[in-house]
Formats: structure tokens, sequence, C-alpha cells
């Protein structure tokens, strides 16, 4: 009986490092993802055809919206609000620059 406790102990302890682990590469990876799209927004914001297009369809910058949404309904993004960062402040953000022409607002 003792071994047998024994490997149920040892199942349960490697299962939970194991989640962890899976949960810790998911969060760096949506971390790396959103602070690719931030980055990216940063350097189209103050672009005179984002100005013009901004994320319409067809336009340049469509699929940047495109992959914040697809972000945003990743189950995995909620790992994000463990340190303090929601995609939609991300979308809120770029929506905000393609209103006011790449300037900053309050």
């Amino acid at each position: 009986m003792r071994n047998v406790s024994f490997f149920v102990f040892l199942f349960i302890l490697l299962t939970t490092f194991s989640y962890a682990d899976v949960k810790s590469n998911n969060k760096e990876q949506i971390i790396q993802e959103a602070r690719d799209l931030y980055f990216q927004l940063v350097v189209f914001k103050d672009k005179s055809d984002f100005h013009a297009f901004g994320f319409g369809a067809g336009g340049p910058y469509n699929n940047w919206m495109k992959e914040i949404e697809k972000l945003e309904s990743n189950p995995n993004a909620n790992l994000l609000l463990e340190e303090g960062l929601v995609v939609g402040d991300l979308k809120m953000l770029g929506l905000e620059y393609m209103n006011s022409k790449g300037k900053e607002t309050e």
C-alpha cells in the first residue's frame, strides 16, 4: 500500500509541475504577443496611411486588429491579468490612436 501512495503522490507532484510549466509558457507567449503588437502599434501610429485607412478592411493595418481580436479571444489571455494587463486595453489604445491621428490623448 505504501508504494501505491508514493506513486500517487509522485504523479500528483509531476502533473502539478507540468501544469505550472505549461501555464508559465503560455503566459510568456501571450505576453510576447501583446508586446509585439504594442510595438507594432507604436511604429505605425504616426504614419499617414494609418491616419487615412485606420483598421479598415483591406487596409494595411487591418491585420493588426485581427491579431488583437484573436489574442483577445484566446482563453489564455486571462493570464495577462496576473501582470495587470488586459488585451482590450491595447485594442482601445489602437482605436484611440486611429481617432486622434496618432496624437496622445487622456
